[in-house]
């Protein structure tokens, strides 16, 4: 139980240090030393200021252990808070937060007072309010407990944010919508999508902190040393794990996002040449979608959401022949999907002179022959890979469309048994980019004409 001598004194030390984050930790938990390092302290001041906090870090930084200690400040200078907190597994909830508390409330003067107790899972007052006035793991999938939570102060931390999927975000937003809510979302920034990645890229009232293994007194300097020889400064690695940076490109993914960004200005390589259309067909109810070249310069992207394939093929006809320059033309489709009733109305339209006869349409079934079969496991793999060395190359323009950016840079790739690359599938990679990569097929289409085809 609390000492009853501690209990005479606890209000008045309470209201003390209340909004004194840093002199908090400083007394009661380093003893009257500074142990923080410049960039914690500052992190720590935020605190304060900001109810919603993003922070981004390097590896060993100590950020754990500074949000336990702030978890400490909150609990002992704001009675009645309740501080949920979650990790992507429930490891990571007993592994971390946690053993940082009780690590961190054992070390400081407050512990032989018994203010605090604690069990597997939670860390509480130390009295009948237990329920109400303490810090507690919660299931990451259990969107429902999440939403159940309520609180007149509550201070919800998030670890290992770059993997908090979106529906359990929407209900801790939703739960922080009553009372005094705070928000602490922490991770290492080693995903290119999400909720955490977004925080970063976008405007909202998060306060964005960003922890340098190179600033902090808790690493290994050698450590440091290691990673930057071993994978360069220029590194994804390095950037994650040091600078505490977000990579340029989503890990094993082939194109950077900066490599696919410097492919909107034109190069020596670029020229304009004949037209060409990549066309990818709806797969029962996602959008149809065009990109069309001129040479290997993308002029244009286009989405169609006609589930009717005479109308959907009428459409396509049409742009055709705004196009066509009397000269050789290229149309590559798709055979999936409404593809083949598009390519059959094409062909016809092509044989009664309604499309003209230096138009080439060309069907793709990717069950097709790969051209170079010891570097490429099957045909869609060999398409989007045409295009990458083309953007590692500098020989293709392409258009900024945020879209058909994430739908090139975030697929990852893999190797089969014969040490081929292999393309992420595209069931898969839907579930990261919640829909079809319909604008990097029809540009993988637009510039097929590379390889061999058979024209009709």
């Amino acid at each position: 139980m609390i000492s009853k001598k501690f209990l005479k004194i606890y209000p008045k030390l309470a209201r003390y240090y209340r909004g004194k984050p840093n002199e908090f930790i400083q007394d009661i938990i380093f003893n009257g030393e500074n142990g923080l390092d410049e960039q914690m302290s500052d992190f720590v001041g935020i605190y304060n200021q900001a109810d919603m906090i993003a922070l981004k870090s390097g590896t060993g930084t100590g950020k754990t252990a500074t949000i336990a200690m702030l978890c400490l400040y909150q609990l002992f200078c704001f009675p009645m808070t309740l501080i949920p907190y979650t990790g992507p597994t429930k490891g990571q909830l007993n592994d971390s937060l946690t053993k940082e508390l009780k690590k961190w409330y054992r070390k400081s003067k407050i512990f032989e007072t018994g203010i605090f107790d604690y069990n597997g899972t939670g860390f509480f007052i130390n009295c009948h309010l237990r329920d109400e006035w303490k810090a507690m793991a919660k299931n990451v999938e259990d969107t429902v407990a999440m939403q159940g939570i309520h609180s007149e102060r509550l201070l919800f931390i998030v670890e290992e944010a770059s993997h908090l999927t979106e529906d359990v975000y929407k209900a801790i937003i939703g739960a922080m919508s009553q009372g005094k809510a705070k928000i602490i979302m922490a991770g290492n920034p080693d995903k290119l999508t999400g909720v955490f990645y977004n925080i970063f890229h976008s405007k909202t009232n998060y306060h964005l902190i960003t922890l340098s293994a190179l600033k902090s007194k808790n690493i290994d300097k050698k450590f440091i040393e290691t990673i930057k020889d071993q994978f360069g400064e220029d590194s994804d690695t390095y950037k994650i794990k040091i600078l505490g940076d977000f990579p340029d490109r989503e890990q094993q993914s082939y194109i950077s996002d900066k490599q696919y960004t410097a492919c909107y200005q034109p190069t020596e390589k670029i020229r304009r040449d004949k037209i060409s259309i990549g066309f990818d067909p709806s797969r029962g109810g996602d959008e149809s979608c065009a990109a069309i070249f001129d040479g290997n310069i993308q002029v244009e992207i286009i989405t169609y959401l006609i589930p009717d394939v005479i109308k959907l093929a009428g459409q396509l006809q049409n742009k055709i022949n705004d196009l066509f320059r009397y000269e050789t033309m290229f149309v590559n489709i798709d055979a999936t999907g409404l593809g083949v009733g598009v390519y059959d109305f094409l062909k016809r339209e092509k044989d009664i002179g309604n499309i003209p006869e230096q138009v080439e349409i060309h069907l793709t079934v990717y069950s097709e022959k790969v051209i170079d079969k010891n570097q490429y496991a099957d045909k869609p793999t060999e398409l989007i890979f045409n295009i990458y060395k083309m953007i590692e190359s500098g020989e293709i323009q392409l258009l900024e469309d945020e879209q058909q950016k994430e739908e090139f840079t975030l697929r990852k790739y893999t190797y089969d048994k014969f040490k081929r690359y292999q393309i992420e599938d595209k069931e898969t990679f839907k579930k990261t980019i919640k829909r079809s990569p319909n604008k990097a097929d029809a540009v993988c289409l637009a510039m097929k004409k590379l390889y061999t085809v058979y024209a009709v």
